[in-house]
């Protein structure tokens, strides 16, 4: 069985830090391959750890927008072979990222106009232009057509966790996403629908696309605790019940034995 392991947790908790200690594990102890795509250049200070392997088993990629995921997908799927890894570092971002190349394709503009764009629409509402009070840029371009941005996304996170051909070759999937606060969110007073996102039990909101939890066969917590950081097991299609782990020692030592213990329970390199 591939696996599908989703890490959530906030930032510099150590999410990249536990990547990189499950890829050693991997190219030293297995003959398989690592494609690393990096969405907020987070890892490149861990790629020395890797530097027997680089262009050899481990393939990073610079993935700090659409059109650089999108690629770097494309290449890894010309590479990958039957049992080797994909990591996907803030795979939240590329939510955000396909949102922005649609806006500006639509509106046939640079990426980097869109900033610009969206505080003239702003003071533009304020001066009582009513067309662009509190809409948006979407409200702009007649409306954000979600069906292609959706698309867009699951070409390549959705393909991943779950597609055909990764599925049939048992390509095994690492993915990190940002984890943040649950009071520090707002949400609309008739917002309804359940939400995957949202673990309130562990007061805390998965960032990215909804569907994105609902993905993974695994799902680790990492977290900021009283007596050090902690390890929620989220989900888990293997195991029953909800492990939890505590560190209370050095992060940088303590936290990759908890995480390395919790993980073998179902992985096999």
């Amino acid at each position: 069985m591939r696996e599908r392991l989703l890490i959530s947790g906030d930032s510099g908790v150590g999410k990249t830090a536990q990547c990189f200690s499950l890829t050693e594990e991997i190219l030293y102890d297995s003959g398989h391959n690592v494609f690393y795509m990096d969405c907020d250049s987070g890892a490149e200070r861990f790629l020395r750890r890797v530097e027997d392997f680089k262009d050899t088993r481990f393939f990073y990629y610079d993935s700090s927008d659409w059109i650089h995921t999108r690629d770097s997908y494309r290449d890894i799927r010309k590479r990958w072979k039957e049992g080797d890894w994909i990591f996907i570092d803030r795979v939240d971002l590329i939510w955000e990222y396909v949102q922005n190349y649609y806006n500006a394709s639509v509106l046939g503009i640079p990426e980097d106009e869109l900033d610009q764009l969206y505080l003239d629409n702003r003071i533009a509402g304020r001066e009582g232009e009513s067309r662009h009070v509190d809409k948006g840029p979407e409200k702009e371009i007649g409306g954000t057509d979600w069906q292609p941005i959706k698309d867009n996304y699951n070409s390549v996170v959705y393909n991943a966790f779950s597609g055909t051909e990764s599925r049939k070759l048992q390509i095994n999937v690492v993915m990190t996403t940002l984890a943040v606060n649950r009071e520090g969110i707002y949400r609309p007073k008739d917002a309804k629908k359940p939400d995957a996102r949202d673990l309130f039990i562990y007061g805390v909101v998965v960032q990215g696309e909804k569907n994105l939890p609902s993905l993974p066969d695994t799902h680790l917590l990492l977290r900021k605790g009283s007596l050090g950081y902690i390890v929620d097991t989220v989900k888990d299609r293997e195991r029953d019940g909800i492990l939890r782990e505590q560190a209370v020692d050095n992060k940088a030592e303590c936290l990759h034995k908890v995480y390395r213990r919790v993980m073998k329970m179902g992985f096999e390199l």
